[in-house]
């Protein structure tokens, strides 16, 4: 005899279920339907060298600090396009970070939001910047000795735009830069090079949070990531943190609100997710200040995507290290969190190149 109650009670299940993964869809979307969004500013798929290769720089070094050319990393090239290992596409951005390399192992690359240098972003305006990254346990596990200070490789710099006839540094009073500080293994980030500060949060009375916005649980021992547990436990990825994962494809987001330049008025917000899944925000950060590099012309407008690894010691021998970047997104509103399947390649008209 069949029971209706169950049915109905399946049905009610089946139904919710059905709903919920339509909400779920609605809030993620794959690569070519990100960037068809009016809003979106520039995308980049890194599927083909050719078409990035214009935004590569070099730096390759030997032990003794002299220029090393090419050798050192397999095939010739510490950075190239990978078509084996790739969120979409036909290939990701690889980086190569060989042993005994110094700071710059791998160069960067970089690219304005837009060819003509048309699109950067001001005071009372705010954008959005997402990205893929996959990182080997080689990188994430390797505790890299230094020449000075902590250390620490980067991911990310969001920084000054070109103007006509200048080219702008990565190293500027306005840019945010996502890190791997001290080789605690888990996403850091600070502003202004050389002159803002971290996006941290004090914590009682003698601590801060590392990640400001996130809260590892109740049941979490340390709740949350702070300064004084990496003072006092050696463990990596830091107790209490969302750290990096090694060999899958993360999504990293990061909000830019600019206020006013030298007030206490602009806001970050920065979102890390695992593959496949949503993403988490890590860091909430308001009251910062920012600081224009050239007063009346420097805007946002550029970003590097490099491994950089601060004062890291050419003489250490360790495992070849590896990192990839895919499917990069400028928008002026928050981007989705992307879907985790396979994609033909792009129109033109939807990767810029």
């Amino acid at each position: 005899m069949i029971n209706s109650n169950r049915i109905s009670k399946n049905f009610i299940i089946l139904s919710f279920l059905m709903l919920a993964a339509m909400v779920s869809n609605s809030m993620a979307a794959n690569f070519d339907t990100q960037c068809s969004d009016p809003d979106v500013v520039r995308c980049w798929g890194f599927d083909d060298i050719s078409t990035v290769s214009s935004g590569l720089t070099d730096a390759w070094y030997n032990p003794n600090g002299s220029y090393r050319g090419e050798d050192r990393c397999e095939n010739g090239t510490c950075k190239t396009v990978d078509t084996a290992i790739k969120a979409s596409g036909n290939g990701s951005l690889r980086m190569e970070i060989p042993s005994n390399s110094y700071a710059d192992s791998s160069g960067s690359w970089k690219g304005n939001f837009s060819d003509d240098l048309s699109v950067q972003f001001g005071e009372g305006e705010e954008f959005y910047t997402q990205w893929r990254q996959r990182f080997s346990s080689s990188m994430i596990n390797t505790i890299y000795t230094n020449t000075d200070g902590q250390g620490g490789w980067k991911t990310i710099i969001i920084g000054e735009g070109d103007r006509p006839g200048y080219h702008a540094s990565s190293c500027t009073t306005l840019e945010i830069v996502i890190n791997n500080y001290a080789y605690r293994g888990v996403p850091q980030a600070y502003y202004g090079c050389g002159s803002g500060g971290g996006f941290q949060e004090s914590y009682g009375n003698y601590d801060f949070k590392l990640q400001s916005a996130y809260d590892a649980g109740v049941n979490a021992s340390p709740r949350y990531c702070l300064y004084s547990t990496g003072n006092s436990d050696s463990t990596r990825p830091l107790p209490g943190c969302f750290p990096y994962y090694p060999d899958e494809w993360m999504t990293f987001q990061v909000r830019t609100k600019i206020g006013n330049w030298g007030q206490p008025n602009s806001e970050v917000d920065i979102w890390v997710g695992r593959e496949g899944q949503s993403s988490t925000l890590l860091i909430s950060q308001r009251n910062v200040v920012i600081q224009q590099e050239v007063q009346g012309a420097s805007k946002y407008g550029k970003v590097w995507l490099t491994p950089y690894n601060t004062a890291k010691n050419g003489n250490q021998a360790h495992a070849t290290a590896y990192t990839w970047y895919d499917d990069l997104i400028v928008s002026r509103k928050k981007i989705p969190d992307p879907i985790d399947l396979p994609r033909p390649s792009s129109p033109s008209n939807v990767i810029a190149r």
